[in-house]
């Protein structure tokens, strides 16, 4: 096991190779290991020339990127560089495993993309043990792409742009579909607050915590005419809304979760529902036939079949088939036993395409010496706003701000002092704990403390073009002593 973070972390303690990379150098990174397995003789050439195109542009680029220059870029030893080019080149089956670390940069989508190519020159995809695996954040975000939740797509995947799809799905559901797609939730706030977007209705979520750029999202909400919170709790995001509906835990209602490797599981009630509150379909439901356009479905199974019946990915899958282990997609036909594997007889006609992807270091401002990442502690949970309440979760803990010895040390600090950290959009008061794991240069800070609201540091503008992720794991900070205990 080989993992890869400038933290180190308890998964470090059972890795066979520890690589702690500067923030911001995923690309740099994925193009050295390329270079090496090119280099001694690693790549697997039948499986490029029968499956891949595109592998010339790449092959030239990482040409250049040796593992003394990509060791300069990421701070890594080359030696190490080469050893990991080779554990992961010369193993019979490899799988490559990506968390939010590679995801919440503004080169996000390129890293992966970067990395994806060490998978195609392998050969490690299609069979078992092999691939990659980009990992959640929280659960069920898988489903909640699958069902549609995106501006551009409808369940499955299938585009807006084809006009045969949204057809299909406007003679379902009796009314007509926009060929253009919305806006992400990062265009939703930017849109709010030049007064383009006047109403807002968010579930399950909540932004004035998780999103970047904190002051910019109350901005947008301020500037909102109408505002509904449908939630299971009175969040942050809540307190500011007009109306907050009332929902149901994943304990209160019927459906269905979808993990990483494309799982469906079916939850089922377990127990009454608390109060008022109602699952989000129903909600949905009642507020669909009140605009006036009635609801077919009576229960989540027929909201999950009349789904089924529009989406080929899914068209085999049904909640009384979901049982045991539940069903992997696609499942096109009912009796198909799933799809544990993609690819496995390779990727069509046209093959699978590398992406060529050059390294940019992301810019720092003058006066921000350091690199703040943000992220989860293991007793947290994304926002807190769920385990916070929970009698199991210690609540002695206050968050503090990670920093390594070496950086504090100039400043006179020790742990316990109170820090002003700062960035470019902001500052807040924190106290330091001294932590050899953290990379020297580097900080850390989760956000599930609501007195060390971290996302205020955050600039929004800082973002994946691709996917408009923010950068969440690269902030350019300052940290000064503020008082001791």
């Amino acid at each position: 096991m080989i993992v890869v973070d400038p933290r180190r972390i308890t998964l470090c303690e059972e890795a066979t190779l520890w690589l702690p990379q500067r923030p911001g150098t995923n690309v740099a990174l994925a193009n050295g290991l390329l270079h090496v397995l090119l280099r001694d003789g690693l790549v697997n050439w039948p499986f490029v020339k029968a499956h891949t195109r595109g592998f010339e542009a790449v092959a030239e680029l990482v040409a250049s990127h040796t593992p003394e220059r990509v060791g300069e870029i990421t701070g890594l030893a080359p030696e190490l560089i080469i050893r990991t080019a080779h554990l992961y080149g010369e193993a019979e089956r490899a799988i490559l495993l990506t968390g939010l670390g590679l995801d919440e940069h503004v080169q996000g989508t390129e890293g992966i993309l970067a990395f994806l190519n060490l998978v195609l020159a392998t050969g490690n995809v299609g069979q078992p043990g092999t691939g990659i695996l980009t990992l959640r954040g929280q659960n069920n975000v898988q489903g909640a792409c699958d069902m549609g939740c995106l501006p551009y797509s409808l369940p499955g995947y299938q585009s807006l742009d084809d006009s045969a799809v949204r057809h299909k799905f406007a003679r379902a559901w009796g009314a007509d579909l926009p060929a253009r797609p919305g806006l992400t939730s990062v265009g939703m706030w930017e849109a709010a607050r030049r007064g383009k977007l006047h109403g807002l209705f968010v579930f399950g979520e909540d932004p004035l915590r998780t999103h970047a750029d904190t002051t910019a999202v109350e901005e947008a909400i301020g500037a909102l005419d109408f505002l509904v919170v449908q939630d299971l709790f009175l969040t942050a995001t809540a307190r500011l809304a007009h109306v907050v509906l009332p929902a149901a835990s994943f304990a209160e209602k019927s459906g269905t979760f979808t993990n990483t490797e494309r799982r469906l599981r079916l939850v089922n009630q377990a127990i009454p529902r608390l109060g008022a509150a109602r699952p989000d379909w129903e909600v949905f439901a009642e507020l669909s036939a009140r605009l006036g356009t009635p609801f077919p479905a009576a229960t989540a199974a027929e909201v999950f079949a009349e789904m089924a019946s529009l989406t080929p990915s899914f068209a085999g899958i049904s909640h009384t088939r979901l049982n045991g282990d539940g069903l992997q997609w696609p499942c096109p036909y009912p009796g198909h036993p799933g799809t544990p594997r993609l690819y496995e007889g390779g990727f069509g006609s046209t093959g699978a395409s590398f992406t060529a992807t050059e390294h940019r270091p992301p810019p720092v401002p003058e006066g921000y010496p350091l690199v703040l990442i943000t992220g989860r502690r293991l007793h947290g949970f994304n926002n807190d706003a769920q385990a916070a309440r929970s009698p199991l979760i210690p609540v002695e803990h206050r968050e503090r701000l990670d920093i390594h010895p070496a950086d504090a040390r100039p400043l006179g600090m020790v742990s316990g002092d109170l820090a002003r950290i700062s960035s470019p959009r902001g500052h807040l008061m924190v106290r330091l704990h001294l932590t050899e794991s953290q990379l020297p240069g580097t900080v850390f800070l989760a956000f599930h403390d609501p007195a060390v609201p971290v996302n205020r540091l955050l600039d929004s503008r800082d973002r994946d073009p691709f996917t408009e992720t923010y950068s969440y794991k690269f902030v350019p900070v300052k940290v000064e002593k503020a008082g001791t205990v």
